[in-house]
């Protein structure tokens, strides 16, 4: 029953101005002197260094004995409120509101900064959100352990935010002022369509690559300023409008290359964020109380903490006894007492409940670190990966890739006897290929595969949906359309395409050195993909063995090959001479992913299977004698080496058996 009272633990903030993360609205900035030395402002550093050193101060329920010192290490959390009493106990009324006045003042602004995040995060996948109103002092917590549950979700969610952006639009869309930002998002919305289930508007997650399109060229690069830096220009020293109240704040007004994106602190909350912090970070430069002084703990307590903390679970043990009370009187005695010659209820049925138990937390362990936060229905399972790297000179020959993939399973529905019977799942691959062939970026393959079941949700009992692309050279070979309901698409034949780059003729040197030399460099790239899909969904209606089962298969290859020759003559026409090949990487990403029910000793189980790994070969070449006359071409090989060869896990690999009790 939930009527026990739950005591806080664990490594908590100083106060509500030390939330993790908060160090992220202070820039530390540089600058090199005429020597070449370079200084950096000691104040904002020092600052920056607190703000860190706060996040994780009060240590409670983590040392016993003598490990305990009762002032930032405490047995409980009984000692700590004790402790944080005896301190807070010579504050004047005056100085206990002004400290609750700039906690509340700092708090509003971190709100309406969350607020302005998920506006950035909404306007990002298409969708014009409306601001709600904040109420700067609107308390939402005197449990300080909640509030900063609070605030740790709101700089959680700028992060999010953050790496979505940059996955979806690159790195340099958060260096820009908000408006061309907004702009670039639109044409991109226009140029990729939607891809997203339930049509319209842009499409999100990994789904969200651009279409192919012919690529444009882009400007000369100007070198410039970025405008974080302008952005955080307001607050980059002490002088701010906290500090001296005649002073207007320099976050009203945009920076000369307008503000940017609130997730990368560039806008004006986070600007007004930061002055905030500088300013009270002043109070203390100037030997006055501060909430950011870690000497100072008069900031950190409030006796509404304590009586929200604490007292307000009270009633939950009186109830507790009450109900203990109730079983005693009127339940049967051998409900907890073994009697004579026998077993007590409660001794029964534990053991009958002690094996599921068992087994159920062994069949756990093998996907523990797939566990998703608990939801009302029950337990879900799944991971995502995702990553990319890149070999060689993006200037003359150089290869890339990129992957995200993953699962996620969960109970949909739950019978009055509070079982699974019905199940929903997803399962993704998304993979791309590019390649950079004499300073030129060719995008390869990019492809991605979607498949789920939500029972109830299908056009068909019994059926998933899927929702697939795979493009090569800027060539559609397969699509969906969107969520197509269907038993099973089957693999592409489509492979094995070898093109030359750059195509037609090949670049060439000449040099005349009494006879005519000449050469020729350009490159090969070798690609191709399988696609696979199966899966079908559970019935609708809940079922005591409900099935469900989805999988995709994606295995694409890549090859990327730099060739050039030297001879005498003119190349292209009529030469002879030495011709080199040099394997500059050959990758295989196959993805396979699948989950579905099925029963075991007579018992609903789930099994779990998924792979990713990542094949490479770099370095092999070969060298050989040519002659080429009027396009007639005669190759001989002179020798061969392999290079290196190696295999790599990306996911790891996963086979596993969970019962259905285990999703509860």
């Amino acid at each position: 029953m939930d009527r026990q009272l739950t005591l806080p633990k664990g490594k908590q903030p100083k106060n509500d101005m030390f939330v993790p993360g908060i160090d992220e609205f202070i820039e530390v900035k540089t600058l090199e002197l005429a020597n070449g030395m370079t200084v950096v402002p000691v104040e904002v550093a020092a600052l920056k260094s607190a703000l860190v050193a706060g996040q994780k101060y009060y240590e409670i329920g983590l040392c016993k004995g003598g490990a305990c010192n009762a002032t930032k290490r405490f047995a409980d959390v009984w000692d700590w409120h004790e402790r944080l009493h005896e301190v807070t106990a010579v504050l004047s009324q005056a100085e206990a509101e002004e400290y609750e006045r700039r906690r509340a003042e700092f708090r509003g602004l971190l709100e309406q900064w969350g607020v302005a995040v998920q506006k950035e995060l909404s306007v990002g996948q298409g969708i014009v959100a409306q601001q709600p109103l904040v109420l700067p002092f609107d308390m939402r917590a005197y449990d300080p352990f909640e509030r900063f549950e609070f605030e740790r979700e709101y700089i959680e969610r700028g992060r999010d935010t953050r790496a979505l952006l940059k996955k979806r639009f690159g790195a340099e869309i958060l260096d820009k002022p908000l408006s061309q930002a907004l702009e670039q998002m639109q044409q991109q919305q226009q140029v990729q369509g939607s891809r997203w289930r339930g049509g319209g508007g842009m499409a999100s997650g990994v789904l969200a690559s651009p279409a192919p399109a012919t690529p444009t060229p882009k400007p000369a690069a100007k070198p410039k300023a970025k405008p974080q830096a302008k952005a955080k220009a307001g607050y980059a020293g002490l002088a701010t409008s906290d500090g001296d109240p005649g002073a207007a704040s320099k976050c009203l007004l945009p920076p000369a290359g307008g503000w940017g994106f609130e997730a990368n602190h560039n806008g004006p909350l986070s600007c007004r964020i930061g002055e905030f912090l500088l300013g009270e970070w002043q109070r203390k430069a100037a030997g006055q109380k501060s909430c950011l002084d870690l000497a100072n703990a008069g900031c950190d307590w409030t006796p509404q903490m304590f009586e929200a903390g604490v007292l307000a679970q009270v009633q939950k043990l009186d109830v507790q006894v009450s109900d203990e009370a109730y079983c005693t009187a009127y339940l049967d005695p051998s409900t907890f007492v073994d009697p004579a010659g026998g077993a007590a209820t409660v001794t029964v049925v534990k053991a009958r409940l002690d094996p599921i138990r068992d087994l159920v937390k062994e069949q756990l362990k093998a996907v523990g670190e797939y566990r998703r936060p608990r939801t009302p229905k029950g337990q879900p399972l799944g991971k995502g990966w995702e990553g990319g790297d890149f070999l060689g000179d993006k200037d003359w020959f150089a290869a890339g890739y990129e992957y995200d993939v993953g699962w996620d399973v969960g109970p949909a529905a739950k019978n009055a006897d509070g079982l699974v019977c019905q199940v929903e799942g997803s399962a993704h691959g998304d993979v791309g290929f590019d390649a950079w062939i004499i300073g030129g970026k060719i995008p390869v393959v990019a492809g991605s595969v979607w498949a789920e079941a939500l029972p109830g949700t299908a056009e068909k009992a019994g059926e998933a949906r899927f929702n697939a692309h795979l493009e090569m050279m800027d060539q559609s070979l397969f699509n969906t359309d969107g969520w197509k309901s269907a038993q099973s698409f089957g693999p592409n034949q489509d492979m094995g395409w070898s093109v030359q780059v750059p195509g037609g003729i090949k670049p060439r040197f000449d040099v005349y050195v009494g006879v005519p030399v000449s050469g020729q460099m350009w490159g090969e790239l070798m690609f191709g993909s399988t696609l696979g899909l199966t899966g079908s969904g559970g019935a609708q209606g809940c079922n005591t063995s409900p099935t469900f089962a989805v999988g995709a298969q994606y295995m694409p290859f890549f090859g990327a090959y730099g060739l050039g020759q030297v001879g005498v003559g003119i190349a292209g026409i009529a030469s002879a001479g030495v011709r080199a090949s040099l394997t500059l990487v050959m990758l295989g990403l196959p993805v396979d992913v699948g989950m579905r029910t099925k029963l075991k000793d007579n018992q609903p189980t789930f099994n779990f299977t998924s792979e990713l790994n990542l094949w490479l070969a770099t370095l092999a070449g070969r060298v050989s004698l040519y002659v080429e006359f009027f396009g007639f071409d005669e190759e001989f090989e002179l020798f061969r080496w392999k290079g290196f060869r190696t295999e790599v896990s990306l996911m790891p690999k996963l086979t596993a058996d969970v019962s259905l009790v285990g999703l509860k």
